[in-house]
């Protein structure tokens, strides 16, 4: 398979439309580290994708709401900021 590159401009929003089975769930899986790659390399503003740079560069929202009911307001919005 040929070599891919996104570029996405600072400050823009992304938003990946395909069919199911097309990897946009695993595309952003990888970026974020979430995900193992199985060749080619991943860079976040050339930093590795794994590393400590890279993550503080992104951030993920999740699809759904998730909110453990035992936290308090405090904890869960320190949790999520984090």
């Amino acid at each position: 398979m040929a070599g891919h590159d996104l570029e996405i401009p600072d400050g823009a929003f992304l938003g990946l439309l395909g069919p199911n089975g097309a990897g946009k769930t695993t595309l952003i899986g990888l970026v974020c580290n979430i995900v193992r790659p199985t060749a080619g390399t991943l860079s976040v503003l050339g930093h590795d994708h794994r590393s400590c740079q890279a993550r503080r560069l992104l951030g993920l929202s999740a699809q759904e709401i998730n909110v453990d009911r035992f936290l308090s307001i405090r904890q869960i919005l320190i949790c999520h900021a984090g």
